[in-house]
């Protein structure tokens, strides 16, 4: 997962990560951020609103093609809730349907160095840079982490750039979408005349 995703999350959830860096040597690819946000967030407000013990992060990484999360609770804390617990295990389960390069439904591949990987991504390692799936943070932030404004979304490009969207920019994403759907219907043998339309505002 490239650093400003990663800091992305130390910056949404500060009390899963207190020490303000990410575990070192996770491994992960950026199709898995969605999967880590959502963990932390539900973590997060299990302990906000339901009591529950206030868990940091002492791993997260992918391990056999899983997303692996490992948490421990403060020191004054008592051990982690079984909502808690269950809500890593179904990140973990739902990460082996979900490519590790753009986030897109995939399924496990096993051999030398399990992954997960989409029918548009099977042959590329996580080093290799592609597109992720868009994603709309709830507070928008520049490549320095300050507020830039209200925006509608940001795509992650490949060299790690942001590329800032606003309403009337949402169209030509939505086409570039649907020329990826078609790539995909190609491999996955779908009919393109399946694919849904894309209407522009």
């Amino acid at each position: 997962m490239n650093p400003e995703l990663q800091r992305l999350l130390i910056t949404r959830y500060p009390q899963i990560f207190p020490n303000g860096d990410f575990p070192p040597r996770s491994g992960l690819g950026n199709g898995w951020f969605g999967l880590v946000d959502a963990t932390c967030e539900r973590l997060q407000f299990w302990t906000a609103h339901n009591h529950a013990p206030q868990l940091v992060a002492q791993q997260i990484k992918e391990k056999y093609g899983e997303l692996k999360f490992y948490v421990s609770p403060l020191a004054d804390s008592s051990p982690p809730r079984a909502e808690q617990q269950g809500m890593i295990w179904m990140a973990s389960a739902l990460s082996m349907q979900t490519c590790e390069l753009c986030g897109a439904p995939g399924r496990w591949i096993g051999g030398i160095g399990p992954h997960v990987r989409c029918a548009l991504h099977e042959q590329r390692r996580v080093h290799e840079p592609v597109p992720v799936l868009f994603y709309a943070p709830p507070e928008p932030i520049d490549q320095r982490g300050t507020e830039v404004g209200d925006l509608d979304g940001v795509l992650l490009l490949p060299d790690q750039t942001r590329r800032h969207l606003t309403a009337p920019t949402l169209a030509a994403l939505a086409a570039e979408a649907l020329e990826i759907g078609r790539e995909l219907a190609q491999l996955i043998q779908v009919r393109p005349d399946e694919l849904p339309a894309v209407e522009h505002p």
